[in-house]
């Protein structure tokens, strides 16, 4: 090969390694630029979950409040033993009638027993 050729490719070849070289740090800002996006992702979601569990938090409590307004004209009554036939409201009438409470059908919603507790059930 001739002193010019070989002076052709070691020019080409330096061509080569100056576009490599222009390419890599064109490389390098590409992959900055991906890496903030995925930060910035990761950071959004991140409010995102911590935003969501203060809400979940929040929701909680307004179901715990809620079942409280529920609860508030209830009255649980315990140790009265089942009778067959037994009519609830008549019982709750008698037992008003016997402490002296005036009481009104109308302030009565629903009256129902509740499950026993297994300590109830075991005693």
């Amino acid at each position: 090969m001739s002193s010019i050729g070989n002076s052709l490719i070691i020019f080409t070849l330096a061509i080569v390694s100056i576009s490599a070289n222009q390419e890599v740090p064109e490389l390098v800002n590409r992959v900055k630029e991906k890496l903030a996006n995925v930060d910035q992702l990761v950071e959004n979601m991140a409010q995102e979950h911590e935003d969501m569990l203060n809400k979940v938090a929040d929701l909680e409590n307004q179901v715990d409040m809620l079942q409280e307004f529920q609860r508030r004209d209830n009255i649980e009554m315990g140790n009265f033993p089942k009778r067959d036939n037994e009519n609830l409201e008549s019982v709750v009438f008698k037992l008003a009638k016997l402490i002296n409470m005036p009481i009104e059908e109308t302030d009565i919603c629903v009256v129902s027993r509740v499950l026993p507790n297994k300590l109830d059930k075991d005693t």
